[in-house]
């Protein structure tokens, strides 16, 4: 806890704070004159959250088991829309009640659905993957929707910004089982692919909606790809 009473235009810098870590600052403002010609005091509070740090460690799991959504240091943003009246919910959201579309534990990354021409991305934190050689590997619901919904499901792309400009497709999922690669039940199935890109980067889940179901992601993980 800081405290501090300044005159003046004050400014703060503080030290020695966590990264990736939520703050609250609070306090009061008043105009003063000299002698006792005061202003009234009027509160302010804000909050913040500290950058977070490159991730270094693997494996790196993400099964968003955690209350918090988007998980701490992970982003959505929406970054397509149709010109249509649209009251569905936004983007990515964590799924704890419909549990056949959990792989494991209890929760699982749920798109809702939406009209076609929407698309979200859920970014990652930034992640370091050093001179590269790492496999990225998660769990994809599989639908037996219509055949004509043909673009819907995930696709996953990699970049050294958290956005799809100029990002590297990895791999593109329909949640139809019946598109490619091609399964014969519904289900989860897990979807590997390798990295071999280096530095810094981010892993990026873009949602594609048409307008027909939900799609669910679960327990991403990146490891170094076995010798």
């Amino acid at each position: 806890e800081f405290r501090d009473t300044v005159w003046g235009t004050p400014r703060w810098v503080f030290s020695g704070l966590e990264s990736a870590t939520e703050y609250s600052v609070s306090g009061e403002v008043m105009a003063y004159c000299g002698g006792d010609d005061k202003g009234e005091a009027v509160a302010f509070s804000f909050d913040f959250m500290t950058d977070c740090e490159a991730v270094v460690e693997f494996p790196f799991v993400e099964g968003f088991e955690g209350e918090k959504f988007p998980p701490r240091c992970w982003t959505q943003w929406q970054i397509a829309s149709p010109d249509v009246v649209d009251s569905a919910s936004q983007g990515w959201g964590r799924n704890t009640t419909l549990t056949n579309y959990i792989n494991r534990g209890s929760a699982s990354a749920q798109l809702y659905n939406r009209a076609e021409g929407y698309r979200h991305i859920l970014v990652s934190p930034q992640i370091d993957f050093g001179e590269g050689g790492y496999r990225l590997s998660f769990w994809q619901y599989r639908n037996n929707g219509y055949t004509i919904k043909q673009k819907e499901g995930i696709r996953v792309l990699i970049n050294d910004k958290p956005t799809t400009e100029g990002a590297t497709e990895l791999i593109y999922i329909k949640s139809n089982m019946l598109m490619s690669p091609e399964v014969y039940e519904a289900g989860f199935y897990k979807y590997k692919v390798d990295i071999l890109a280096g530095g810094k980067q981010y892993l990026i889940i873009e949602g594609i909606t048409e307008d027909y179901t939900s799609s669910f992601i679960d327990d991403i993980a990146i490891s170094e790809i076995p010798d």
